[in-house]
């Protein structure tokens, strides 16, 4: 770690905290989110909730930060993630008019299996069949943030935001 290599560094660690970190710190957020789940502590929940907001996976990393807040309540910066966690993924499913509960998402019309799986040939697909659903332009943007990965500066764009709208917020209060 001293020598600015936190992947090879990781290597040597055998606590599953540091060696999170280093995994985090090279940017090898899965394995560092796997690393710091090894250990319950409230450190490696609050550390393996920023690790899957760096993967996108914001839902279990809200899981993750209660878990931290469970164990260790009133803790500031896992509350403020959570929150920020929490206005990411209602950033990227927004609920829109006509979701009838389905988190944006159409359900099949009608879905085929085969049923002698492995024997089919490799030129035959499961199909699917039904008339094509024309989807309103506010789905169409659900769909495509859902497949948008998450950068690190998106992230941090995304909370110095957040934050400032926060802070906004209050002083109006005041």
């Amino acid at each position: 770690m001293d020598r600015g290599d936190p992947a090879g560094a990781a290597r040597f660690f055998e606590d599953p905290l540091r060696r999170g970190v280093a995994q985090y710190r090279a940017g090898e957020f899965k394995v560092a989110a796997a690393s710091f789940g090894q250990d319950d502590s409230p450190e490696a929940l609050y550390d393996r909730a920023n690790a899957l907001v760096m993967l996108g996976e914001y839902a279990s990393a809200i899981a993750s930060y209660g878990h931290a807040l469970a164990k260790k309540p009133g803790w500031k910066e896992a509350k403020e993630n959570m929150e920020l966690a929490q206005h990411r993924l209602e950033r990227l499913h927004p609920p829109h008019e006509g979701d009838q509960g389905t988190g944006g998402r159409l359900p099949p019309d009608k879905i085929v299996f085969d049923k002698k799986a492995g024997q089919a040939s490799p030129d035959q697909k499961e199909t699917v069949t039904g008339a094509p659903q024309r989807m309103s332009d506010a789905e169409l943007r659900a769909m495509w943030l859902r497949r948008v990965q998450t950068r690190p500066e998106d992230f941090l764009r995304a909370k110095f935001s957040y934050q400032a709208a926060r802070e906004t917020g209050s002083e109006e209060k005041k």
